[in-house]
């Protein structure tokens, strides 16, 4: 697979950011004009686990971008998840760079299973959405 080289002059990159740099050395699931969509590097005891990332260096985004965003997340992590997975916000190793993660449900990890706790959406392998009850107050 051949790789792009790392760009020098664009104002939305940076070079010491790792989701920035990440489509000129890792193989992507997915990427267009506006989002890449590869696995985490770190998977916090789950066995699937991917995310979605803006390609410009941005900690905020529109609804739009968001709504799209999230549209094409499910599109391909319904190929990839065979079970029940969750969406969260994945902006805490990194939150300077506008990025969601989509993870199943079972992880080894103590404080990862309880972040699925409180996830407001989970999907099942038939591709549905459902409310999580636990994470209502």
């Amino acid at each position: 697979m051949k790789l792009n080289a790392v760009p020098t002059n664009r104002p939305d990159f940076l070079e010491d950011c790792p989701l920035c740099t990440i489509p000129f050395h890792e193989k992507l699931i997915y990427s267009d004009d506006q989002v890449y969509i590869c696995e985490t590097k770190d998977k916090k005891g789950h066995k699937n686990r991917i995310m979605i990332v803006s390609n410009k260096h941005e900690r905020k985004v529109s609804r739009k971008f968001t709504e799209n965003a999230i549209q094409k997340l499910i599109e391909k992590a319904s190929k990839i998840f065979t079970e029940e997975w969750i969406i969260v916000r994945g902006m805490t190793t990194v939150p300077d760079h506008w990025h969601l993660v989509a993870e199943d449900t079972a992880s080894t990890d103590p404080k990862e299973a309880q972040l699925i706790k409180t996830a407001s959406i989970v999907w099942n392998s038939e591709h549905k959405g459902k409310s999580n009850p636990q994470s209502q107050s």
